[in-house]
């Protein structure tokens, strides 16, 4: 008996593939097989390896759409980051191979559906699945996808070790923000919106909608919107960072007076130390985190970037891009 013809459509997608090794290195059979299930949809599959800090963003650079279909990050939101501030007006689409702690990037773009990555729906994805134009974030300069945050959140992000994060995974910024609650010395920023003035004690400006995994700060952000939103956490100490941390777990953050969500129409955040430094905040700066990497330091100026990149995910399943 013959069998069924497969109907998917065969167009042989090039895709060139950064892979971060270290990232990686306990989801390598996830990246082997949807290696291996890309080669048979019939895509052609190249893959270069980044060995240090910053090599994602060169190699960027010199991926083309001319010559490449789809750029595929094979990393966390780490490597991603790079990528993407190496990419430019002449880059293919971007999506992700999610190999990292939190994968926030991953689960925005409908890459990871449930609990678990699928391989062969991953791999299908980036055959088959379509481009949408989206906006990055720029924080001094430096792009990010989904988020940039001040305060509490970047404290515990540059407590957390590269040897922690792979031994631990998401428990140790579990652990981290269990101690640096009662090790921060809580602070208060300066926030100029959109030209008005705020005050808080961390601030978080979104991108898109998820923080940190599966959490959930600013609801109503949006990759393919511009413009940003802007998390406001106004009450400082051990106290309050345990309970903002608590909240954000159960999803109960938008019923506290004292944590709201500013829509930066403008696109222009400011965000600057008040009072001199101290051993947590040196008076060169606080530290700010894009994507859960320590990338810069206060005085923060963000906005939407110049640069548009078109992402590949599934669009048509995820509720908040649904058309």
């Amino acid at each position: 008996m013959d069998q069924p013809k497969d109907k998917r459509p065969k167009n042989k997608r090039r895709v060139f593939i950064i892979h971060n090794p270290m990232a990686g290195w306990r989801r390598g059979a996830l990246f082997e097989e949807t290696v291996a299930q890309l080669e048979r949809e019939g895509c052609s599959t190249h893959l270069c390896e980044t060995e240090k800090p910053g090599d994602g963003e060169e190699l960027a650079r010199g991926v083309l759409r001319d010559a490449w279909d789809v750029l595929v990050v094979a990393g966390g939101d780490g490597t991603i980051n790079e990528v993407l501030n190496g990419m430019h007006d002449a880059s293919p689409p971007l999506t992700v191979i999610p190999l990292g702690t939190a994968n926030v990037l991953a689960l925005e773009l409908g890459v990871i559906n449930g609990r678990r990555a699928d391989p062969v729906r991953i791999a299908r994805l980036i055959a088959y699945a379509p481009a949408r134009a989206c906006r990055l974030g720029e924080a001094n300069g430096r792009r990010f996808a989904q988020m940039a945050g001040i305060g509490f959140d970047a404290f515990v992000v540059r407590s957390v070790s590269i040897e922690l994060k792979r031994r631990w995974g998401k428990l140790a910024y579990v652990w981290r923000s269990l101690i640096g609650a009662f090790l921060y010395a809580g602070h208060h920023y300066r926030v100029e919106i959109d030209g008005v003035p705020y005050r808080a004690s961390a601030v978080v400006i979104a991108n898109g909608r998820y923080y940190g995994g599966r959490f959930v700060c600013a609801p109503e952000a949006r990759l393919d919107v511009p413009g940003l939103q802007v998390c406001l956490f106004e009450t400082p100490g051990a106290g309050a960072a345990l309970r903002y941390c608590a909240a954000l777990a159960l999803g109960l953050l938008h019923r506290f007076g004292d944590f709201r969500v500013v829509s930066a129409q403008a696109a222009r955040v400011i965000v600057a130390a008040e009072g001199p430094g101290t051993e947590s905040a040196p008076a060169l700066g606080d530290p700010v985190q894009c994507d859960g990497d320590i990338v810069t330091n206060s005085p923060l100026t963000a906005a939407v970037s110049a640069l548009t990149v078109e992402m590949i995910g599934d669009w048509e399943n995820v509720p908040m891009y649904r058309d």
